[in-house]
């Protein structure tokens, strides 16, 4: 869920998913303290010296994975359920068709309350490569995200076509280039 949606819409998004946990950053505790569910803050685990223990989920392939909403075009927005079989499929066929090899990274620039990013988080969270998560502020300036890029080695992108026109016409538009795969799509 993209918290700097309107107050209105996540909560609304919070009630239509039936919402009973929220798993967040310390940074971002406040922007779900009133959608009346318990709220997990990740520091918060990680100072309790939480354990690092593999369980045992017992999640089969019909259960849902997460919910995407849609922008609410004809309304009020709907939640489209997608299952773990589903993801599952996805993110071999992605890992298949990209060559994508464990240890990789990969940057996203978009929400993570769309699902145009899904190519890079979940083939990378279940391959054990790197994601990493690009802010909008460095996403949208061509300069900082060469930088960034250029930094942190991130070896693959995915970007919709008018954001990567938009950022190749700065004057570093080669950094902002991963090192072995863009994907462009929306």
């Amino acid at each position: 869920m993209d918290t700097s949606f309107p107050a209105a819409r996540v909560k609304a998004i919070a009630e239509d998913a039936s919402l009973r946990v929220v798993v967040t950053q310390r940074a971002y505790a406040q922007d779900v303290a009133g959608l009346g569910c318990t709220t997990v803050v990740v520091e918060d685990v990680e100072e309790a010296g939480g354990s690092t223990e593999r369980v045992a989920s017992g999640v089969r392939g019909e259960n849902a994975v997460y919910a995407i909403f849609t922008s609410g075009s004809t309304g009020r927005p709907k939640g489209v359920v997608v299952e773990h079989r589903q993801l599952g499929n996805y993110v071999a066929s992605i890992q298949g068709r990209l060559k994508l090899t464990e240890g990789m990274s990969f940057a996203s620039v978009t929400t993570l309350a769309a699902d145009l990013g899904h190519t890079a988080v979940f083939p990378m969270l279940c391959g054990g490569g790197t994601l990493h998560l690009v802010g909008k502020d460095v996403a949208s300036d061509a300069e900082a995200l060469g930088a960034y890029m250029q930094t942190h080695r991130v070896e693959g992108l995915k970007v919709v076509p008018s954001h990567l026109r938009a950022l190749l016409s700065g004057p570093n538009a080669k950094q902002v280039l991963p090192l072995k795969r863009l994907v462009v799509g929306g």
